[in-house]
């Protein structure tokens, strides 16, 4: 048999909380900048393609770069208004302020 500290499973301390929120965003932030760079890769790559079969280079590349830099740019603005501010600038009761005395 196993060892097991009393309590342990019961509750979570607050620094292992705010360590998973961390790992959780950053994970959010990784997979937004895969899908962000994504974007730019299938579009431009879709836009090639397309040159190709119709001779029409570089006019459907041009088009497949500017589409894929467009949903680029508004990949990351939805990642920056989910992530929010960073937890470094919250209180521990997960307010704003300067420091724990902070109204």
């Amino acid at each position: 048999m196993t060892e097991h500290k009393q309590g342990q499973d019961e509750q979570d301390s607050p620094q292992d909380a705010g360590t998973r929120g961390l790992g959780r965003r950053a994970a959010s932030a990784y997979q937004g900048a895969i899908e962000a760079v994504f974007a730019v890769v299938i579009t431009t790559g879709i836009g090639y393609w397309l040159d190709g079969r119709f001779g029409t280079a570089p006019g459907f590349l041009l088009g497949g770069m500017a589409v894929g830099f467009a949903a680029f740019f508004v990949r990351l603005w939805r990642l920056r208004t989910l992530m929010g501010e960073p937890p470094s600038e919250r209180d521990g009761d997960g307010r704003k302020g300067n420091g724990p005395g902070t109204p």
